[in-house]
C-alpha cells in the first residue's frame, strides 16, 4: 500500500499497465521528495510516456525501520523489492532506474545484475537504462566514510563512538552515525564499485548515463570520470557550475534533456 501511494501517476488510466515505469532512488539522509528528485519526476512524467515511482529507503522519509549510515546492501534489497512490486503486484515493466548520490550504489548494482542475467544466463532483459546522478566511485579499502564529515563530528566519533546529524530537509529528524556503521561499510559488497561494475561490458545492452556537477562539494567530479573510464556502455554529462544537489532546480531542464535523450536512445524511441 505504501509503495502504491508513491507512484506518481493515476492508476485509473485505461492503459496504466502498458506504460513503463521509471524508478528514482534518493541519497543518504534524504527522502523521495527531495527538491531535485520531486521536480525531476514531474518533468520526466511530462516528457516521457511512462509512470514515475519514487520511494524512501528503509529508515528514511516515511518508510519504517531503523536508519543506518552504511547499509548499502539493505538499500539494494529495498530497490529489488520495489522492482518486484512494480512487476508482479502492479503488472508494469521497469524500463529505467535513476539514483542520486548514495542511491547510485543500488542502481549500479542493479545494472550489473541485469547485465549478468543477459550475458551469462541468456535472459532477455527489459530494463537497460540506468542513470547515476552524482554517485561516488567507492573502494571500501581506500575510501574512509568518516572523511565526508566535519572535524567536530570526527572528534565526537573518536570520543563517544557516535555523533548525530540533524536532517538538512527541515523536518527536524536526527540521524545517529555510529562507529559500527562506518566499520560495516567495508563489508558492503554493493558499495565495492570495482566489483559491482564487472558485468557492465561492451557486449551487454545495459547502458549507464552519469550526470555530475563540476562544483560538487560532496563527491568530486573525478568520480564521474572514473565511471566513464570503467563502464563500457557509458555516457557522461558534466554540468560546469552544479553542486552535489544540482543547485535545487537551477539545472533541471538540462538534466531532463539529457535523461530523456538517453532514455530514448537506449530504446530507439523518437
Amino acid at each position: 500500500e505504501q509503495l502504491q501511494n508513491q507512484v506518481s501517476s493515476s492508476t485509473s488510466e485505461k492503459n496504466f499497465k502498458t506504460k513503463p515505469v521509471i524508478i528514482i532512488c534518493h541519497g543518504a539522509m534524504s527522502w523521495r521528495n527531495q527538491m531535485i528528485l520531486a521536480n525531476l519526476s514531474a518533468e520526466l512524467l511530462r516528457c516521457l510516456d511512462a509512470h514515475i515511482l519514487r520511494f524512501d529507503f528503509t529508515g528514511n522519509g516515511h518508510s519504517k525501520g531503523e536508519w543506518s549510515m552504511g547499509d548499502f546492501n539493505r538499500e539494494y534489497e529495498d530497490l529489488l523489492t520495489v522492482i518486484d512490486f512494480v512487476t508482479n503486484s502492479i503488472g508494469c515493466q521497469v524500463r529505467c532506474v535513476i539514483g542520486h548520490s548514495k542511491g547510485s550504489a543500488s542502481i549500479l548494482n542493479c545494472a550489473s545484475h541485469v547485465a549478468k542475467q543477459e550475458l551469462e544466463d541468456g535472459k532477455d532483459v527489459t530494463c537497460r537504462c540506468f542513470v547515476n546522478l552524482a554517485g561516488r566511485y567507492r573502494v571500501p579499502e581506500i575510501h574512509n566514510p568518516l572523511s565526508k564529515f566535519g572535524e567536530e563530528q570526527r572528534a565526537e566519533m573518536m570520543k563517544t563512538g557516535f555523533f548525530e546529524i540533524t536532517s538538512a530537509w527541515g523536518d527536524g529528524r536526527i540521524f545517529k552515525v555510529t562507529k559500527e556503521d562506518l566499520d560495516a561499510y567495508k563489508l558492503q559488497s554493493v558499495a565495492d564499485t570495482p566489483k559491482v561494475l564487472v558485468h557492465l561490458r561492451k557486449d551487454s545492452s545495459v547502458r549507464v548515463l552519469t550526470i555530475h556537477g563540476h562544483q560538487d562539494e560532496v563527491v568530486s567530479v573525478q568520480n564521474a570520470f572514473r565511471f566513464d573510464e570503467e563502464i563500457a556502455n557509458h555516457s557522461l554529462h558534466v554540468i560546469k557550475q552544479a553542486n552535489h544537489n544540482f543547485n535545487g532546480i537551477k539545472y533541471l531542464d538540462e538534466m531532463v534533456e539529457q535523461i530523456v535523450t538517453f532514455y530514448k536512445s537506449v530504446y530507439n524511441e523518437t
